[in-house]
């Protein structure tokens, strides 16, 4: 904060002094005078901007690894059904039952879901900071949005295959596959 207060300082300095430049000699004030006047008052305006945005962006944060975490859990799931089958094929014992594992796959795509809005909500918003801070490409996390929207419609068809042939006993590794 102390370095960017120093920083916000520096620039009300230039800015002061191209002011007392372009001014005529007799209406040139000293920056010394200037400075303390105004620059408390913009030093704050520029940490508080920048406290709130930093907020955001750590908020933004803490939602994304919520959002990992999930991605992680459906991955798990799906680790453990392709298990299952695989034990299945080979004639031992099943992890889950089929209505289970049926159960198990509409869970798993609603969380995937979850997961796709959740990410598409993080980009959405880290691109609209973006825009107002203007520290980083927007064309890029606009693209990052573009993917959101992509990774959401394979979700819901996905979940739309799941609803399709949920009590039709369609086997577990059909709809992993599909």
């Amino acid at each position: 904060v102390l370095n960017k207060a120093n920083n916000a300082q520096l620039k009300i300095k230039a800015i002061c002094n191209l002011i007392n430049t372009a001014a005529p000699p007799n209406q040139q004030k000293d920056p010394s005078i200037i400075i303390p006047k105004y620059a408390q008052f913009i030093v704050n305006q520029i940490d508080y901007n920048t406290d709130e945005i930093t907020q955001k962006k750590v908020k933004l944060l803490n939602i994304q690894l919520i959002a990992i975490l999930g991605f992680m859990v459906s991955l798990i799931i799906s680790f453990l059904l392709t298990c299952d089958k695989k034990l299945s094929l080979e004639n031992k014992k099943d992890i889950f039952t089929d209505e289970e594992s049926q159960n198990i796959v509409l869970f798993q795509s609603i969380l995937l879901i979850v997961v796709t809005l959740t990410f598409l909500y993080i980009n959405y918003n880290q691109y609209k900071i973006s825009k107002e801070t203007k520290d980083s490409d927007e064309k890029d996390l606009l693209l990052q949005v573009d993917s959101s929207i992509l990774a959401i419609v394979s979700a819901l068809i996905g979940f739309y295959i799941i609803i399709k042939n949920y009590k039709n006993n369609l086997n577990i590794a059909e709809i992993e596959t599909l």
